[in-house]
């Protein structure tokens, strides 16, 4: 019983003391009169071709994490001195900002070292902490290729990085998804991510009866997701194994179902002229009312110069 008291003892003090600490945090924070906000960096490789970094800032409001608008963020390669710098950035209404790597100094270091790290930074903000974000990235190469055989359509990709001898070996147990790319959004081949074998490939087969465009041409959209190692890679291949779509001309056609701009002309007229008419009565009523007032001067002026 003595120890069972003891130890509820014991717990109590622990929350008191947690509580405690916690509202000195809470207080020096508030003392500071800044708010810690949240910066994430993402490197995208976009067909071996195509290299950005995309920055978001967000920053906590009640229980929601919402984006910080028209910021600037200063963007480094390697290193946070001014030979480092590669450009500020300045988030938009999504808190996001993108930086094409397309200058010569990281295709540099690309080419010669494989590996390189990037880190964003928040100074000097009246609003917000100073804040930093960094990653470290290795290069890496996504080839997507699609084949047919005997009616099988598949796509396979072949994953691979750089090694420190500058070769390209097989990189193997990577999370790799296929996609189809619809107007506005991706439709994923397979319930979960695929990984890759020893020899850094994976392969899906395609399905019959995927809609594509007027001559059934689809895009298959193979992409390692988001990786601390090698950032989102991403590579695309179009190809015509799609159910062509076939636009209705009758929709474009003028009938009373069809939609507001292609309604039939006599409803149109019709409409405006109804319109058109009740806004002439009232302009006219208007006019009159503001005749009426004319005259009522006038009279009042004439009763005042003949008493």
């Amino acid at each position: 019983m003595i120890k069972k008291i003891a130890l509820s003892i014991i717990l109590m003090l622990g929350i008191i003391l947690s509580n405690n600490l916690h509202a000195q945090d809470e207080a020096v924070a508030d003392a500071s009169g800044k708010k810690a906000p949240n910066l994430t960096i993402v490197y995208n490789n976009m067909n071996n071709q195509s290299r950005s970094i995309t920055v978001s800032l967000t920053k906590k409001e009640g229980k929601k994490w919402i984006p910080v608008v028209n910021l600037s963020i200063a963007l480094y390669l390697n290193s946070t001195d001014a030979g480092g710098l590669l450009g500020t950035l300045k988030t938009n209404e999504r808190g996001k900002a993108e930086f094409i790597l397309n200058n010569a100094r990281f295709k540099h270091i690309k080419d010669s070292a494989g590996a390189y790290q990037f880190i964003a930074q928040l100074r000097n903000n009246s609003e917000f902490e100073d804040t930093d974000a960094e990653i470290f990235i290795k290069e890496s190469n996504l080839k997507l290729s699609l084949t047919e055989d005997a009616g099988v359509k598949t796509a396979k990709v072949i994953l691979s990085e750089m090694n420190n001898k500058m070769e390209w070996v097989p990189l193997k147990d990577a999370d790799v998804r296929f996609y189809v790319q619809k107007t506005y959004s991706l439709l994923p081949l397979s319930e979960g991510n695929l990984k890759t074998d020893d020899a850094g490939e994976a392969s899906i087969e395609i399905p019959a009866g995927i809609s594509g465009d007027e001559k059934g041409n689809i895009t298959i959209v193979a992409r390692l997701e988001e990786n601390e190692t090698f950032g989102a890679v991403i590579s695309t291949e179009s190809k015509g194994w799609g159910t062509p779509v076939v636009f209705d001309n009758n929709e474009n056609e003028r009938n009373l179902w069809a939609s507001r701009a292609n309604a039939p002309l006599v409803l149109v007229i019709g409409v405006n002229a109804v319109l058109f008419g009740i806004w002439g009565v009232i302009c006219y009523i208007l006019f009159l009312l503001f005749k009426v007032k004319q005259l009522g001067k006038k009279n009042e002026h004439q009763i005042n110069i003949n008493p």
